[in-house]
């Protein structure tokens, strides 16, 4: 009796270590299995495995090709067919947004001028046209509606592009990691880059004079009082805010779902094409990639509007106060001092902090991708169109 119950004992103590081993094996296995399944899976958020891009703003790539999700999978160096369909969806609501937001701003425009027009020569039926036209231009009233209709369409047109293509209003106001030093640093980047554009675009206007071809006007503020005002407050503040949330909060997202570094050059091209001449194009674009990068590094429009805004409100000081010569001679050599402080600020920022580079795969789904879409297309053509017509009008 003792020897058969030994004999259990001996068989359930071996029972029991052979169930402990299989269910430390089992574990093991599940564990092993569960790493892999996890080292396995792509980022959504960093689809095409690129270390020089910042992921944290980089939207999940499963809303452009869902396979992303499946153990293993990795996108092909070119996109299927349902892949770049999706992809050119995608690029084609910034590219609608932008033709859209084009022609309703300038319809609406022409409509009020026309409006005015004849108000007032109802009015004044012994003035001239021209008189009229001159009184309009540098009165409140014409700042005011450029001020609203501008306004208006940069945040609907960026709003309508948020909602389709699946953007939180909310997303593009948190700043990561933005300090103090930060605005600082930037702020002297910025000026560095706005008088290094500043002096490249008198260049390009001098190469276009000697041929006797006018490519910028002077862009003088309205002569009253209150239209300087209004003016100044869409100048400094309502622009700055709403262009940011067009280009780099809304277009710069859209376009950045394959390949940064695409998005950020081609929204600084729409984004100097916007403003219609060339010196404009110029800044805008040499300004649109830096105001592009410093949103992708911190996630936000926030520093890019601190940045925009402060560049447009000295830009309105120095366009409106009236210097002696040695008032001028010294703010030359000030501003001159103080670009070669920011070029070293931007030396040491792009240190640390490049501009996204591109796989091949990403390369893939850039511009050649965008390019398919018949909204990006001629939003773009419309925009060039645009800067060459009013070109044309200064030369009539």
């Amino acid at each position: 009796m003792d020897e058969n119950t030994n004999d259990y004992e001996k068989h359930r103590a071996e029972v029991a270590a052979l169930q402990n081993q299989i269910y430390r094996l089992t574990k093991y296995i599940n564990e092993t299995e569960s790493e892999h399944m996890k080292n396995s899976m792509t980022d959504p958020h960093d689809a095409f495995d690129n270390p020089t891009e910042y992921h944290e703003y980089q939207d999940d790539y499963t809303q452009i090709q869902p396979l992303i999700s499946t153990p293993d999978y990795k996108p092909a160096l070119e996109p299927a067919a349902d892949e770049r369909s999706a992809l050119r969806s995608s690029y084609a609501i910034g590219g609608w947004c932008s033709l859209l937001r084009f022609f309703v701003a300038y319809s609406l425009m022409n409509i009020l001028a026309f409006v005015i027009m004849q108000i007032l020569e109802a009015r004044n039926p012994d003035a001239d046209a021209a008189s009229i036209s001159s009184f309009v231009e540098n009165s409140s009233i014409w700042a005011g509606f450029n001020m609203l209709v501008f306004g208006l369409t940069n945040i609907g047109f960026a709003l309508l592009g948020m909602k389709l293509s699946k953007q939180k209003l909310s997303s593009v106001f948190v700043p990561k990691n933005y300090k103090f030093r930060d605005f600082l640093q930037y702020s002297l980047i910025g000026f560095s880059l706005w008088f290094c554009s500043i002096l490249l675009g008198q260049y390009v206007v001098n190469i276009f004079s000697l041929a006797g071809i006018r490519v910028t006007s002077g862009g003088d503020y309205p002569a009253t009082g209150i239209g300087f005002m209004v003016s100044a407050i869409y100048t400094c503040v309502v622009a700055p805010v709403t262009e940011e949330l067009f280009f780099r909060g809304m277009l710069l997202k859209t376009f950045s779902k394959a390949n940064q570094r695409f998005a950020i050059f081609f929204t600084a091209v729409m984004f100097g094409l916007a403003h219609g001449n060339v010196v404009q194009f110029i800044l805008g674009f040499i300004l649109g990639i830096f105001f592009a990068h410093i949103t992708l590094k911190h996630n936000s429009i926030i520093p890019a509007i601190g940045i925009h805004a402060l560049l447009n409100t000295m830009n309105v000081f120095m366009s409106t106060v009236n210097f002696t010569q040695h008032e001028e001679i010294f703010i030359m050599k000030a501003q001159m001092l103080l670009a070669l402080v920011g070029i070293i600020a931007l030396l040491l920022f792009r240190a640390n902090d490049k501009l996204p580079m591109t796989t091949p795969a990403q390369v893939r789904r850039g511009a050649s991708v965008a390019r398919g879409s018949i909204g990006v297309s001629l939003a773009v053509v419309v925009s060039i169109v645009y800067l060459i017509v009013n070109i044309y009008n200064l030369n009539r």
